[in-house]
């Protein structure tokens, strides 16, 4: 259903699915996100594939977005609570 929903342009591609596609048709992942019709980085762009430690760096910097979140929704949370 949610390649169904791709191909009819209903649902844009997130970066992991362009290297996802990219992978499994032996295309480049710049390629994929232009046929998609979308102007999003990869997460090869995120994070160079040619460095060794690439998956622990994506997984701290996933982890460091992940605070921020939180930390927002909290300061979101507060300001609603002040307001009168």
């Amino acid at each position: 259903d949610e390649l169904a929903l791709i191909w009819k342009d209903q649902r844009e591609v997130s970066p992991a699915e362009v290297d996802c596609f990219a992978a499994l048709l032996g295309e480049a992942a710049e390629t994929i996100a232009r046929r998609c019709g979308i102007a999003t980085r990869t997460s090869n762009e995120v994070v160079s594939q040619t460095a060794p430690e690439n998956g622990v760096r994506l997984a701290e910097l996933e982890n460091r977005v992940l605070v921020l979140e939180q930390t927002v929704a909290l300061l979101l949370e507060r300001m609603a609570q002040r307001a009168p």
